[in-house]
């Protein structure tokens, strides 16, 4: 017998509730009380497939990590060149600017990673659909985005302000 908590990691919120998993012919689906973030695939005649409950939950978990890099980048850059300008980091001592350099560094490489992460997750979700979801315009639509194109602009967007950056810092 398994634990009420075996299906949720750390803990479940749902107290006695476990999923109730059916299975038909050529789908796989879950009701009340599963993990809003569990990957439940199901097979179907191209092979396996993202339930329509994970590619809520994956478009959900993508936006969100669009909306957290948003705001870091909104936040690091303006306090980056605060800390530049106001605290005279251009003509202070080494360590201060390697400090300051390491933070733009690791803060604006955080950014894209999670632009990036983003991205592919709206990517993946594109290419695995369904024939019914296939059939929508917007699926069409999506499956000809320049996805290549938006990483090379996530990657100039980011990189940019970066090297500005430590131009000011060590200039």
């Amino acid at each position: 017998m398994l634990p009420d908590s075996w299906w949720c990691g750390w803990g479940c919120p749902f107290k006695g509730q476990k999923p109730v998993i059916t299975k038909t012919q050529n789908s796989l689906s879950i009701t009340k009380g599963a993990s809003p973030l569990s990957r439940i695939f199901f097979q179907s005649k191209k092979g396996l497939m993202m339930t329509t409950e994970y590619r809520v939950s994956a478009t959900s978990s993508a936006n969100e990590r669009f909306k957290l890099s948003q705001y870091m980048f909104v936040v690091l850059i303006p306090a980056l060149l605060a800390i530049i300008i106001f605290g005279e980091v251009s003509q202070a001592v080494g360590p201060i600017k390697n400090m300051v350099a390491a933070v733009a560094i690791f803060g604006i490489l955080s950014i894209y990673l999670i632009v990036s992460g983003a991205m592919r997750e709206f990517e993946a979700l594109t290419k695995d659909t369904s024939a019914e979801e296939s059939a929508m315009h917007v699926s069409e639509v999506n499956k000809k985005q320049p996805w290549a194109g938006y990483q090379i602009y996530a990657i100039v967007a980011t990189g940019l302000p970066l090297i500005l950056i430590l131009m000011a810092i060590y200039g």
